[in-house]
C-alpha cells in the first residue's frame, strides 16, 4: 500500500470492529470482508474486517488465483484463530507479504473473504464480485511457485518482446504494415528461450473461468510467478501482434495464441475505465460484444462449480437487460445447475430476441446429454464446445424479432418452416481428418474430400446442383465461410490446391483452368476453413438433394427448418406420435443458408415446439 492509502486505511480501520469469528454474518447490501495482511516473518497473521465496499475502493488489492488442492492445506492466523487455506493461496500471501516489506497489505481473496459454506451469502457476494475487482487498486495474479527457476529469463523475454512489438508499431502503425521478412528483426528467435516460456505459461490459472472477469475488470493487473512479476498488457500485446504476424516469431505455441480469443471475446469487452487496456497499442480494438458470446467463450475454461460458467460473467456489461438496465441473472447457489442454464437462456431471449440464432447455435452436447430429459434447446455451458457455431450474435437484428412462447414444461414454441428431411449422413468428421498425411506414412483411409466425394457419386446425391455439383460440394465443405461466389475460379483453385496437399483424388471440371489464368491456389486457407466448418460435424444430404454439414448427433429422418426472423437452418428431430421436436443443432445447407429457400418456394409457417 502507498503511504497515502495506508494512512486512509488506518483512519478507516479505527472506526471498524474486528469480527469475533472470521465469518460473522455481514449485511447483504454493499458489504464485503477485507483482509489485512500483517508484515513480518514467520507464520502469516491477518485481521479480517467487514466494511462497505465503497469505503475501501482503491485501497485493497483483489487477488486472482487458483484455489489449488483443498486437501493440501496450510494454516494462517486470522483474528488470532487458526484457519486452514490451500497451500497455493498460502504461497501467494507469503510472496505478497515479502513484496510489501514493512507495510501491511489490504487484500480481498474469495476463499477467505466469502463464507463458502453459506449459500445465501455466497450468492450475494458473487453478485458483487464485479465491483470488488473493478474497485480494487490492483489485481495481482498468482500463477504459482517458480519450480524450475527460469521465470526471470522468461519474464524478461516477454517484456523485451512487448517492447519490440511497440517499437515496430511506432514505426509502421499496424502489424500488417510491418515488412516481412524483416531485416534486423528485433523479436528474439531463440527457440530454447521461447520453449521455456511456453512451458512456464502452461499453468492452470489460464484455464480458469473466473479469471476472465477478474482480469477484464482490473484497473491494473500484474502476473506473479514465484518472485517475478510482469504486467498483463505486455502478454496481451505480444499475443495479438503474434497472431497477426506469426512469420516474425519462431514457432508460436497455439495455446498462447488461443488467448487472443480471451481478449477479443472477454477481456477486451469490459468497458470499465481506467483499465490496463488503456496502455495497449492504438491498433487493438476493444468492443463490448454480446453476453451469449461471452458465455460461449467461457465454455473453454474450467470451473469447480458448473454454475460458475454463468455466474463468472454476471458483471459483464452485456449481462444487463438493455431495456431495464437490470441484471439478467441473479446468482443463486441454491439452484440446480440446469435450472441456472434454463433461466439464463430465457433471460437472454426475453432481453435480446435478436440473439435467438446464436443462442441455438451454442447448443453443443454429446449423446448422453442429448438423451437427458432436459430442454433440448438450452445450451449447457459447462459442456466444452467442440464444434464451431454457424450463427452470430445479433444475427436477427435486421429481421423481425423472433416470436417465441415459453411453455410451463420448459418447451420453446417458435414459428418456422420445415422444408426438408435428411436422408444420408457421413461418419463424424474429426479435427485431424482434414490434416495432410504424415510424411513417410501410408494413410489408413482416403483423404476427407475424396472419401465424401466417392459417397456422393455412389449414392447419387446433390440433385439440386446438376452441373454445379463440385462447386456445391466444396462450398459445403467450408460452409461458404469467407467466400464470395463471384470469385469462383479462385475458390476452385484454392480447393484443388488443398486436395493436392492431402492427396485427394477429386476430378477437375473441364471449365477449370490451373494455369496462369488463375493465381496459385491457397491450400492453407482451405485447410483452415474446412477444419473450422466440419470439426465434430457430419456431411449430409437431404431428400430434396441439398448438401449440408450438421452436428454430429444428426441422423436420417431428422428434418431441416428455418425459424421466423432467422436465415440459418437448423436440424430438429420429430418425437414419435406428438407434434413436438427435439432440437439437434445448427447446420449449413448450400443453397439455403443465405435465405435462398425463402425466395424460391412458398413455405407454410407453423408453430414448432422444441421440447
Amino acid at each position: 500500500m502507498s503511504t497515502e492509502s495506508l494512512t486512509e486505511w488506518e483512519k478507516l480501520r479505527a472506526e471498524l470492529q474486528v469480527s469475533e469469528n472470521v465469518h460473522d454474518p455481514i449485511p447483504p447490501q454493499g458489504y464485503i470482508r477485507v483482509l489485512e495482511l500483517n508484515h513480518g516473518e514467520g507464520p502469516i497473521t491477518c485481521q479480517i474486517y467487514p466494511v462497505l465496499l465503497e469505503q475501501v475502493a482503491g485501497l485493497y488489492d483483489a487477488l486472482s488465483y487458483c484455489w489449488g488442492d483443498p486437501k493440501d492445506a496450510t494454516a494462517i492466523l486470522i483474528n488470532g484463530k487458526s484457519i486452514p487455506i490451500t497451500t497455493n493461496l498460502y504461497n501467494a500471501l507469503l510472496q505478497i507479504r515479502r513484496e510489501s516489506g514493512s507495510k501491511p497489505r489490504l487484500l480481498w481473496a474469495d476463499a477467505i473473504c466469502i463464507n463458502q459454506e453459506d449459500k445465501e451469502e455466497k450468492s450475494h457476494q458473487v453478485q458483487m464480485m464485479g465491483d470488488v475487482y473493478q474497485f480494487a487498486r490492483c489485481v495481482p495474479v498468482w500463477l504459482g511457485l517458480d519450480n524450475q527457476e527460469t521465470t526471470k529469463d522468461c519474464f524478461d523475454l516477454m517484456k523485451e518482446t512487448a517492447s519490440a512489438c511497440r517499437n515496430l508499431l511506432a514505426i509502421y502503425g499496424h502489424p500488417a504494415q510491418v515488412p516481412g521478412p524483416l531485416p534486423d528483426n528485433p523479436i528474439c528467435q531463440d527457440l530454447e528461450r521461447w520453449g521455456r516460456t511456453y512451458a512456464l505459461m502452461n499453468v492452470k490459472w489460464f484455464k480458469r473461468v473466473w479469471v476472465k472477469q477478474e482480469v477484464g475488470l482490473a484497473v491494473q493487473c500484474s502476473l506473479m510467478l514465484g518472485t517475478e512479476s510482469m504486467q498483463i498488457q505486455d502478454l496481451v500485446e505480444i499475443i495479438l501482434f503474434a497472431y497477426e504476424r506469426v512469420d516474425l516469431f519462431p514457432p508460436f505455441h497455439p495455446e498462447l495464441l488461443s488467448l487472443r480469443g480471451s481478449f477479443y471475446d472477454l477481456w477486451g469487452t469490459y468497458n470499465n475505465s481506467p483499465s490496463w487496456r488503456d496502455e495497449l497499442s492504438p491498433w487493438i480494438y476493444c468492443g463490448i460484444g454480446y453476453f451469449v458470446k461471452v458465455l460461449q467463450q467461457g465454455r473453454h475454461f474450467g470451473a469447480t462449480d458448473p454454475r460458475d460458467h454463468v455466474y463468472a460473467f454476471i458483471s459483464h456489461p452485456t449481462a444487463l437487460n438493455p431495456n431495464t438496465h437490470l441484471p439478467l441473472i441473479i446468482a443463486d447457489y441454491g439452484k440446480d445447475v440446469l435450472d441456472v442454464y434454463y433461466d439464463t437462456a430465457c433471460a437472454i431471449l426475453k432481453a435480446r430476441p435478436s440473439d435467438l440464432t446464436y443462442l441455438l447455435s451454442c447448443v453443443d452436447r454429446d449423446q448422453e446429454a442429448f438423451d437427458e430429459p432436459y430442454p433440448s434447446w438450452v445450451p449447457q455451458w459447462h459442456l466444452e464446445g467442440h464444434t464451431t457455431t454457424f450463427g452470430y450474435p445479433g444475427e436477427c437484428r435486421d429481421n423481425p424479432d423472433s416470436e417465441f412462447t415459453l411453455l410451463d414444461d420448459r418447451s420453446l414454441v417458435l414459428s418456422g418452416f420445415i422444408f426438408d428431411e435428411i436422408d444420408w449422413i457421413s461418419s463424424t468428421i474429426t479435427e485431424s481428418d482434414s490434416d495432410p498425411p504424415k510424411t513417410g506414412s501410408l494413410p489408413e483411409k482416403d483423404p476427407l474430400p475424396e472419401r465424401i466425394w466417392k459417397q456422393i457419386l455412389q449414392h447419387k446425391l446433390g440433385s439440386q446442383y446438376s452441373e454445379r455439383l463440385l462447386d456445391a460440394f466444396f462450398m459445403t465443405m467450408v460452409a461458404a465461410w469467407r467466400t464470395n461466389e463471384d470469385e469462383m475460379p479462385q475458390l476452385r483453385a484454392d480447393f484443388y490446391a488443398y486436395c493436392d496437399t492431402v492427396n485427394a483424388n477429386i476430378p477437375r471440371s473441364t471449365s477449370d483452368t490451373r494455369t496462369s489464368d488463375i493465381q496459385n491456389g491457397n491450400a492453407a486457407t482451405v485447410a483452415r476453413n474446412i477444419k473450422w466448418a466440419t470439426r465434430n460435424r457430419r456431411f449430409f444430404s437431404t431428400k430434396s438433394g441439398y448438401f449440408g454439414v450438421g452436428r454430429h448427433l444428426i441422423q436420417r429422418g431428422d428434418v431441416c427448418c428455418v425459424f421466423q426472423g432467422t436465415r440459418l437452418p437448423f436440424v430438429i428431430r420429430p418425437i414419435t406420435n406428438i407434434s413436438r421436436y427435439k432440437f439437434v443443432g445448427d447446420a449449413y445447407i448450400h443453397g439455403v443458408s443465405k435465405g435462398e429457400i425463402l425466395e424460391r418456394q412458398p413455405l407454410i409457417l407453423e408453430d414448432i415446439i422444441l421440447q
